[in-house]
């Protein structure tokens, strides 16, 4: 069974609240009460039109307009199914139009009676202008229409049939009904006996014909095509399962009213005589394009149940795939998404006269779909008797609906989805953020704001309307500073500047939090409605509100130029590694960038300073104007990278403003520390940052401080003994000092140095400043960066003593500046001696080949030899060198440590290895031996005399 249509667009609206959440409305809790109102009229509000099942031909509308395809509706209304293709099939109609008397149709050219019991035709003669069939306690009689009507015999005789009989037409048939009207149908009409008097008019046509028909009944011709396809499948499969699920003894397999489908024929005739397409060619493309598709489950055409509107849920139906469903397109543009009505306590009264006196309608049981709640299930009527008993009557939702419909009373009630609002009712329509709570001097302060929709039927009164605790009901709120009104009332929105909020209308309020007056924690807190001293009433909206201590932490992400001060090779006024040139006379701003990492925001130009540190308030020799005190810099001004702040906001960088002043104090590098603090609270956590801070004299060509200089010295006079003395000096003057240039490094006193070496210029002058240390690559050292001075000595065979190695820097024009730099420098006398701890003797060459000899050499003086370098063996002429030998005389070098396999150097008392190849070069077989001896190339020779033996044989 299916509920009646009737289709009207409607588009429903919704309200967008800028900055708050729009909600969905909550499911509603069983057992359900609505007492009788005061004037016995129950508002009642509703969702959708019929009873769900299937198909939604409103949602398939709003589904098509979105652009979703036939397929996927059907896919969505009944789910598991899937598409198939049928045959072509004659349906059997009854026509509900008609009543029993008879069966009457016009006169056309070609009209037929055809006797289903024999199958004999008899061709109807032209003249009368209808024919008809009735049925008496004898059979079917056949009658013509002239002046009268009168009883036809067939050419044979034969005027009574056992029947049944039907009327067949090479054009459709025209059916005359009691009203006066007609109807004209394709295919065949029967007349099949339904009692001795009464017959059963039955139109037989095949289904794609039927199907033109009841489209356009079912659904607007004026819907989307996507949805008329659904439809088409939708009844197609509808008939397709009736026709299959027919009883074998029946005479038809479906009505044509809305207890099956709405069937209307081709056309109709008024009474008058006006005619009336009922097909459409919106509806017929629809049927033709979906020709012989049905919806199939296990192989066979399903029941597919359809409904005008489902208001936003499907529901259960007696198969698997009528199954409750969320369908988001109902509210599209279907009317009947959303509905009010009245229903008045005497009609139910009436209806349910067990009940007496209705006092409330008690609501116990719903399908849990959807909005209240979903569809109602079971209601419980309470009321009192005449004689004062209290009675109680148990109902369905359909039952309540009956008792006050729609179309049928305009105010009526159109299904079970329904709701009875109360006088005052609300629902969350907006819901705003949450603030996070710091407590001073953080923002302590904030609002929560709510959106409350009047759903009841009692407009409320704005004098003394405000949002009150929920649990306990108006108690003391201790957010809102201990207000038993914590949520004040704003305005109306849907009208404002009114004095009430009318049903249906939306207003908000806010509630002022202070988070100074409470513990800090988190804090759930949930609130009504209520109207002065009254109750609460409607729905609870609850916000967790965080109130946090306040937080002072930072980082400093960096120093800044206020604006570019390099120019060319010149460092900038602020290098990466922290250091600041101050020159003596003047200053150097800069700024101090800190990142806010805690919760509370630093007001530009307010209590948040930089201060001095390490100590914490020391007074700084860095200090001068624009200062607020020798031990306080000032606060911060600006928030990096906006313009227009007011404020260093949690995740923002703030800008404080540092100039160092040189204030005519000592040149040289001086460390600076500074650190913000919230004044009255506490010092920011990780703020601190120190400086170089280096002072110059800009007036000074030349100026200088010494970084670093190497530590004494203690050396032996041979050339494994060569040294570079490095020093460092910062320039603290106002010129650069070129690298690789006319700056060098000097004697102090212009002596001629004894450990100078050939890469020295003069005896006097060393070699030029060879790298800038703070930016190596630059071709200049500039005021406050270090310069590096590399310079070369060599002890070898001086004289055992001490040695002053102490230098100044000197200009091009030998004028020498800065401190003395150097070191004392001792030579010791050096030994090259060694022993034989192992020599090969006796081996065997062979007579066209080569052999390898091996001897070990302990080092017994005082200096290290090196592996692979320096210390040689050696030999005059010798007939036995191979192409392996360093040279002819010198066949080779240690080549490893023996005492320490794998180490680079042979210290003394360690043992060398030297291992070269013994070659015969022609010579004949016999004994042969050679002396060779060991010794530092270019320096000296051991003395040791190493005998060599071996056999050429």
């Amino acid at each position: 069974m299916r509920a009646a249509r009737v289709f009207a667009h409607a588009l429903l609206g919704g309200l967008v609240a800028g900055g708050l959440s729009v909600l969905p409305a909550a499911p509603a809790a069983a057992d359900q009460v609505f007492p009788r109102p005061g004037d016995g009229v129950f508002q009642v509000e509703g969702r959708g039109w019929g009873h769900g099942h299937g198909l939604n031909q409103w949602g398939a509308e709003g589904a098509a307009r979105v652009g979703v395809t036939h397929r996927e509706i059907l896919d969505h209304y009944y789910p598991g199914t899937a598409h198939a293709t049928q045959a072509a099939r004659r349906i059997r109609v009854l026509l509900q139009e008609d009543d029993h008397n008879d069966l009457v149709v016009r006169a056309v050219s070609g009209l037929a009676l055809r006797d289903r019991a024999t199958n004999a035709v008899y061709t109807l003669p032209t003249g009368p202008t209808r024919w008809r069939i009735v049925q008496t306690s004898g059979g079917q009689r056949v009658q013509s229409l002239g002046s009268a009507w009168a009883n036809w015999a067939a050419a044979d005789g034969k005027s009574t049939w056992t029947g049944p009989l039907q009327f067949e037409a090479p054009t459709p048939l025209r059916l005359y009904l009691p009203d006066g009207s007609a109807r004209e149908y394709r295919g065949l009409l029967r007349a099949v006996p339904h009692t001795s008097t009464a017959i059963n008019v039955v139109n037989v046509l095949d289904l794609e014909e039927y199907l033109l028909a009841v489209v356009p009944r079912e659904s607007p011709a004026s819907f989307q095509p996507e949805a008329l396809k659904a439809q088409s499948v939708a009844a197609r499969s509808y008939s397709s399962y009736k026709m299959d699920h027919a009883p074998s003894t029946s005479a038809w397999d479906i009505c044509s009213t809305i207890m099956c489908q709405v069937y209307g024929g081709l056309r109709l005739v008024t009474a008058g005589g006006s005619v009336h397409e009922l097909e459409h060619p919106n509806t017929t493309s629809a049927v033709n394009a979906t020709k012989g598709v049905v919806r199939a489950y296990g192989g066979k055409a399903i029941f597919a149940e359809f409904s005008s509107s489902n208001g936003g849920w499907s529901t259960q139906g007696s198969f698997a795939y009528l199954a409750p469903r969320a369908d988001p397109w109902d509210k599209i543009v279907s009317p009947h998404h959303y509905w009010t009505a009245t229903l008045t306590a005497a009609q139910l009264e009436r209806k349910y006269p067990a009940v007496g006196r209705l006092l409330r309608i008690r609501v116990t049981r719903r399908d849990g779909n959807g909005d209240w709640g979903g569809r109602v299930k079971e209601v419980v009527l309470e009321g009192v008797s005449s004689s004062g008993a209290a009675t109680s009557v148990r109902t369905t939702g359909g039952g309540v609906y009956s008792a006050h419909t729609w179309p049928a009373s305009s105010s009526g009630l159109r299904g079970t989805w329904w709701n009875i609002k109360a006088p005052y009712a609300s629902t969350v329509t907006a819901q705003g953020v949450t603030p996070a709570l710091v407590q001073s001097p953080g923002t302590a302060t904030g609002k929560l704001a709510v959106h409350y929709k009047n759903t009841g039927s009692t407009a409320w009164p704005v004098s003394g309307l405000h949002l009150a605790v929920a649990s306990p009901a108006g108690a003391a709120d201790p957010l809102a500073g201990g207000s038993t009104r914590p949520g004040a009332f704003v305005k109306n929105l849907t009208e404002p500047g009114a004095t009430a909020v009318a049903p249906g209308q939306v207003a908000r309020f806010e509630v002022g939090l202070d988070g100074d007056d409470v513990a800090p924690g988190s804090y759930r807190q949930a609130y009504r409605l209520r109207i002065g001293g009254g109750a609460v009433f409607g729905a609870s909206v609850a916000w967790t509100v965080t109130v946090q201590r306040p937080s002072f932490t930072s980082s400093v992400v960096g120093l800044a130029a206020p604006a570019a001060s390099a120019t060319g090779d010149a460092p900038p006024a602020v290098w990466a590694d922290r250091t600041v040139v101050v020159p003596k006379n003047g200053s150097t701003a800069l700024n101090v960038l800190v990142k806010n990492t805690g919760n509370v925001a630093w007001p530009l130009g307010g209590p948040v300073q930089l201060v001095t540190s390490d100590p914490r308030g020391r007074s700084s020799e860095s200090a001068g104007s624009g200062w607020r005190s020798p031990g306080i810099v000032g606060p911060v001004n600006a928030v990096d990278g906006v313009s227009g702040a007011t404020s260093v906001k949690p995740g923002q960088v703030g800008v404080f403003p540092l100039t160092l002043h040189g204030n005519t104090r000592p040149l040289g590098l001086r460390a600076e520390s500074f650190e913000a603090k919230y004044t009255g609270y506490a010092f920011l956590a990780a703020s601190k940052v120190t400086l170089k801070v280096v002072r110059v004299d800009p007036a000074v060509s030349r100026a200088a401080e010494r970084v670093s200089q190497p530590a004494a010295l203690k050396l032996l006079a041979y050339p494994g003994h060569k040294r570079t003395l490095v020093v460092r000096l910062r320039n603290l003057g106002g010129a650069a000092w070129p690298v690789a240039g006319s700056e060098v490094m000097a004697t102090h006193d212009g002596r001629q140095d004894l450990l100078r070496t050939d890469a020295w210029l003069t005896a006097a002058k060393a070699t030029p400043l060879a790298v800038n240390v703070s930016r190596p690559g630059v071709a200049a050292v500039y005021p406050g960066e270090v310069a590096e001075y590399r310079v070369p000595i060599d002890p070898t065979n001086k004289t055992a003593k001490t040695y002053g190695e102490w230098f100044r820097a000197m200009t091009a024009a030998g004028t020498r500046y800065g401190p003395t730099v150097g070191a004392d420098v001792t030579v010791s006398a050096a030994t090259l001696a060694a022993t034989i701890a192992k020599n090969t003797t006796g081996v065997s060459v062979p007579k066209g080949g080569a052999k390898t000899y091996t001897i070990h050499l302990k080092n017994t003086g005082n200096t290290t030899w090196l592996v692979n370098h320096h210390l040689r063996l050696s030999a005059n002429g010798s007939p036995s060198s191979t192409a392996s030998w360093l040279s002819p005389g010198r066949p080779s070098a240690v080549d490893s440590n023996v005492t320490r396999p794998g180490a680079t150097t042979v210290r003394p008392g360690e043992v060398a290895r030297f291992s070269f190849w013994i070659a015969a070069n022609g010579r004949a077989p016999g004994r042969y031996s050679e002396t060779f001896g060991a010794g530092w190339e270019g320096w000296r020779s051991t003395g040791l005399r190493i005998p060599v033996s071996y056999v050429i044989v």
